[in-house]
């Protein structure tokens, strides 16, 4: 067997053991899986080079960044405004609680990041709407949890900008933009919002549920009088990218010359700074401006903010010590030699990814 494949499957099985035996967090799982695979490969001497290497990553930052600033929006409440215009527009279709639901909780989950999070502010509003228009009590729960985790898949989710380290790490050479990632996966999420749409649609049919009661359904205009600020929130997260991705070489290239090279990379700081200051100016409770509430807000969140930013540093950290011991390289000729076609290639690095 490779010993790129031992290694993994040295790190799956400590994580797998820690976190579904132990019930330990996942960051002490991954941590854990580090000294171990360090211990095995006997690089103990290396560890402060694995440890500067994950700190120097600058996506570090971003992801923090973006974590931060998902904190302050939920606790300004900002996005709560624009659940309710979503529930003015789509209320009265048959079923209007349940595409509420998705709709709003996805764009709720790629501000916040969080699937559980976003099941408890959006859920009070679209939960028990679908209970009282028909839906199963555990459809509605299963539609809602479920909208909520995908916001996790679509930028500006600290889990793409991971995905996107991890792209950039394994293809240095494809010098693939912030924006042109973005992108794509805003259209690969927009298809499984889709998806999720055509499914609900059925469900309703079978379950023949109907529009959502009258005195659920907020008012229009009012909704909109007092939520169109924050539906301003995804354009000013969403048009710096979309510039990064077509137009690069031209207005922002003219524009900035040879700082046109550090334009992707700088968004990924400055977006959330702007969105996150943005949330502040147009939230109702102005005492957010006061530093001692600023920091009580953030020292609040703090456990999640760790819960999340310390499995992408131990993370780095085993990518680390993983480029040391080849095992890129060595999972990569590993696969290369079975000689699958293109569809098994596919199927099997899905099964691979799925497992992991």
């Amino acid at each position: 067997m490779p010993i790129a494949l031992v290694y993994l499957g040295i790190m799956l099985a400590v994580i797998l053991i820690w976190f579904l035996v132990f019930k330990r967090p996942v960051y002490e799982s991954i941590f854990l899986s580090f000294l171990v695979l360090v211990a095995v490969s006997g690089t103990w001497a290396n560890i402060p080079k694995y440890i500067n290497s994950a700190m120097k990553t600058s996506l570090m930052f971003t992801m923090f960044a973006f974590v931060a600033m998902a904190q302050l929006l939920g606790k300004t409440k900002v996005i709560d405004s624009c659940i309710q215009v979503i529930l003015a527009l789509f209320g009265r279709v048959p079923g209007g609680a349940g595409y509420v639901s998705i709709i709003g909780s996805s764009f709720m989950g790629a501000l916040s990041g969080s699937g559980p999070g976003n099941v408890m502010a959006t859920g009070v509003f679209t939960i028990p709407p679908m209970i009282r228009s028909g839906y199963p009590r555990h459809l509605a729960a299963n539609v809602e949890s479920n909208a909520s985790y995908l916001g996790n898949m679509i930028p500006p989710s600290s889990n793409i900008v991971a995905a996107l380290g991890a792209y950039t790490a394994l293809f240095p050479e494809e010098n693939m933009s912030s924006g042109d990632f973005w992108i794509c996966m805003w259209g690969v999420s927009l298809w499984f919002i889709v998806l999720k749409l055509v499914m609900l649609f059925c469900f309703c049919k079978y379950y023949k549920v109907t529009a959502m009661q009258p005195e659920d359904i907020p008012n229009l205009k009012e909704s909109i009088k007092n939520g169109w600020k924050g539906l301003l929130l995804p354009v000013i997260i969403f048009v710096p990218f979309m510039l990064d991705s077509v137009a690069k070489e031209t207005f922002i290239a003219a524009r900035l010359g040879a700082g046109n090279s550090n334009f992707s990379s700088s968004l990924l700081l400055v977006v959330p700074g702007v969105a996150a200051l943005y949330s502040m100016a147009i939230c109702p409770d102005k005492s957010f401006w006061n530093p001692v509430k600023l920091a009580a807000a953030f020292s609040g969140g703090l456990k999640s903010l760790c819960g999340t930013i310390s499995p992408c540093l131990f993370g780095y950290m085993v990518g680390a010590l993983f480029t040391d011991l080849g095992v890129a390289e060595g999972l990569q000729a590993f696969l290369t030699g079975m000689t699958f076609g293109k569809f098994a290639m596919v199927v099997f690095i899905v099964i691979m990814t799925c497992f992991m």
